[in-house]
């Protein structure tokens, strides 16, 4: 397989270059194939970023065409290179998605599963020990789960969670009835937790300037951010 990077193993670039032509013809085309993409796939991926993937796939395929094709097969080749682009993306960050999903509402049930046994909000080294992790395993996957996106409280869900036979809450509660269970999670939180949480989401501080604050990394910060969100929805579900 040719490599995609120029100059990568001190090659010379490809003579097939992306023309003035092609870059306005094929641009926008992209643009708008990449939003009628994203509106037919089911994954939580922004429009830019298959936007980006489906721009990485036109410039290899430019690169890639045979310049002895036929501008029509050379077309046809560039819009099959594109899609192509964009179905992997989306089906690699399907894959993603589903295992931090996963590992989510493990460490969700980890973290009931501990408060219930020891009648108190759990220690990191007892949430990592439920998980049959490591103190540093168990943070990388905190990191993980940050830069995965599974930050969210996500309300409406982790109150029944159809995966989670342990669940004990309704499928659904009220407003006032959730309200109240959130503020009492919210007490029972680390007090380093209900830093992060203050500083997050009431002051609107980024993990840079909460690490700045707190005296940590940023990357713990991160970490400790998505363990806080973890005994939120831990909380809820036990209510």
């Amino acid at each position: 397989m040719t490599d995609p990077s120029p100059g990568a193993r001190g090659i010379e670039a490809p003579q097939w270059v992306l023309s003035v032509e092609q870059y306005e013809r094929f641009v926008p085309l992209v643009h708008r194939a990449a939003i009628r993409f994203a509106r037919q796939t089911s994954a939580t991926v922004s429009v830019g970023d298959i936007i980006g993937a489906a721009l990485v796939g036109l410039v290899d395929a430019v690169k890639r065409a045979d310049p002895a094709a036929s501008p029509e097969q050379v077309d046809q080749y560039i819009w099959y290179r594109i899609r192509g682009a964009m179905i992997e993306y989306v089906r690699a960050f399907d894959a993603r998605a589903r295992n931090l999903e996963i590992v989510s509402r493990r460490l969700t049930r980890a973290i009931r599963a501990q408060a219930t046994t020891l009648g108190r909000a759990p220690e990191e080294g007892e949430i990592a020990a439920a998980m049959e992790l490591e103190i540093p395993a168990y943070r990388r996957t905190l990191g993980a789960l940050a830069r995965g996106g599974m930050m969210q409280l996500e309300l409406g869900r982790i109150a029944g969670d159809p995966d989670d036979a342990e669940a004990d809450a309704p499928a659904a509660i009220e407003p006032a009835a959730m309200a109240s269970a959130l503020a009492k999670a919210v007490e029972e939180l680390p007090l380093i937790g209900q830093h992060i949480l203050a500083l997050h989401h009431q002051e609107h501080c980024s993990p840079g300037e909460i690490a700045a604050v707190l005296d940590l990394t940023e990357a713990r910060v991160l970490q400790l951010h998505a363990e806080t969100i973890h005994r939120l929805r831990a909380g809820i579900g036990r209510s």
